[in-house]
């Protein structure tokens, strides 16, 4: 009996003393303290939701508790020893998820149409069909569940970035069509060339929609075309040109020039008011992040910041990049804070390589990102530069200088004054007058410049060979390749597989396919 008693002692004394060293290495360590909740999605977008996405075949998702400092989020991102992946169950939306206490994270959630292991999802084995995250939120002690609330974008074959859909090079056959609008200048919402817009300048897509900054000689607004149906509607402005925060119709915007989307809000470059606006896709609410009526160069915060004709922007994690054309800079916003800072340029309308404010630009015009670097159409110095967002080293992807429309490779090629850029992170896609000596350019065309190699190549437009848009257009011509024509064609995006150009003049939305 003593010696079942003594072994009984002896095992407790070893239980004890593992708790306390157990609490000594808990009390040592700095890390986070984890625990695991069972966590119920429920996402916003209707057309997202379980029963979508089930309907679609999708077999599989992967669902992780990401870092909030992590966003945004991409499926190859190394979250760190104990943050945890899993796969969801889909019926229901639920995943049980080891999350830390008390620290920011996110929900992201990457839906695939394959069925997959999670070995192969992180291993990059195919692109998701659909991407999203959550706002950023916090596990108390004691927190078993958690409901939560995840923004759905429908991406095929890519990731979301910039302006547009990125992730694999487009193959185009060059065949050009009219996706929207009929040609008449007008505001009407309506099913494609039954629409009819006013003169587009800037267009942006989130996968399943295209947003347009619809830009007319005194009225302007924002809107919205459906990838699946080519339906037309307006989510923002009333059609008087002005400024005024608000809702839907009751905002007001004066000649917006640049527009980009993080799939749950809209940010536009509102030319004439010199400001940075925000829209909520799913509200239309519109405020201001920065900028004031006056034009001018002071970096500062929210209105005490200074635009002069902000004409292009992107957006890269929390940072937009504006093109503020008549400053010459390229400028940056932080979202969250509203802090607005000179990022490349001296205002000096000029040509220099360099970094940060020790470079020149003139008449900065459109930009566009990879997610490592920025890609600007510097109009007048007739050449595409590139900014490395981590350095602000700005250098020539392609263009001498000299003001034509000739093929080549990096320097060896000439741009007419070009004007809107998009990217597929394999291909610059950019426009520019093409032959055209007067403004409005009546031949322009559509080009594309290889990133890792800098060779330029004429891909649409330029030709008065093509058929009429509608019977009676002059400038309006649909066809393949140079047999097409653009009548001032502006800024562009890509969804992954076409591109989308706002075709200024002609007042229609034109697709590359």
């Amino acid at each position: 009996m003593k010696r079942f008693s003594l072994r009984v002692f002896i095992a407790l004394l070893i239980l004890l003393l593992a708790t306390i060293s157990c609490q000594h290495e808990n009390e040592k360590s700095d890390g986070p303290v984890f625990v695991t909740v069972k966590v119920r999605l429920n996402s916003r977008n209707e057309s997202m939701g379980p029963s979508f996405v089930l309907s679609s075949g999708v077999a599989s998702a992967f669902v992780s508790a990401v870092p909030d400092s992590f966003y945004p989020f991409t499926p190859s991102t190394d979250l760190g020893d104990g943050y945890d992946e899993q796969l969801m169950n889909l019926p229901d939306e639920t995943v049980s998820l080891t999350v830390p206490l008390d620290t920011p994270i996110r929900i992201a959630k990457v839906t695939y149409s394959t069925v997959l292991t999670l070995a192969e999802m992180l291993s990059g084995a195919t692109q998701p069909s659909y991407i999203g995250s959550s706002d950023a939120f916090t596990i108390s002690a004691g927190t078993t569940s958690k409901s939560v609330e995840v923004v759905m974008q429908a991406i095929s074959g890519g990731n979301l970035m910039g302006e547009g859909v990125q992730g694999q090079a487009l193959s185009l056959s060059g065949i050009v069509t009219t996706f929207a609008g009929s040609g008449a200048y007008n505001h009407a919402d309506g099913i494609g060339i039954a629409a009819d817009l006013t003169e587009p300048h800037d267009v942006c897509t989130d996968g399943s929609y295209l947003y347009v900054v619809d830009k007319g000689f005194d009225e302007s607004y924002i809107r919205r075309i459906s990838l699946a149906t080519g339906a037309v509607d307006t989510i923002a402005g009333n059609g008087t040109s002005g400024y005024a925060d608000g809702t839907g119709t009751g905002a007001q915007f004066f000649a917006p020039a640049g527009i980009t989307t993080d799939g749950s809000n809209l940010y536009i470059a509102d030319q004439e008011n010199n400001r940075i606006r925000q829209v909520v896709i799913a509200t239309g609410v519109t405020t201001t992040i920065a900028g004031n009526t006056t034009p001018g160069t002071n970096d500062g915060t929210g209105s005490s910041a200074q635009f002069d004709w902000p004409t292009g922007i992107t957006l890269v994690g929390g940072d937009l990049y504006v093109a503020d054309m008549n400053n010459n800079l390229i400028r940056k916003v932080n979202i969250a804070t509203q802090v607005v800072e000179t990022f490349a340029g001296d205002g000096t309308p000029a040509f220099l390589e360099g970094t940060g404010t020790g470079a020149q630009f003139d008449t900065p015009h459109d930009i566009t990102t990879d997610g490592t670097n920025l890609y600007v159409v510097d109009q007048f110095n007739h050449r595409i530069r590139k900014i490395v967002i981590s350095t602000q080293v700005v250098s020539t992807l392609a263009g001498d200088g000299t003001n034509a429309s000739t093929d080549g490779t990096g320097t060896g090629a000439q741009l007419n004054t070009p004007e809107g850029i998009t990217t597929d992170g394999t291909y610059i896609y950019f426009t520019d007058w093409g032959v055209s000596t007067v403004q409005p350019p009546e031949q322009s065309v559509l080009r594309r410049t290889e990133i890792s190699t800098g060779i330029t190549q004429t891909i649409a437009g330029g030709s008065a060979t093509g058929g009429n848009c509608d019977g009676n257009d002059t400038w309006c011509y649909n066809g393949t390749g140079t047999d097409v024509k653009f009548q001032w064609a502006h800024d562009l995006t890509t969804d992954g597989t076409y591109l989308y150009l706002a075709d200024f003049y002609n007042h229609r939305i034109r697709r590359i396919e």
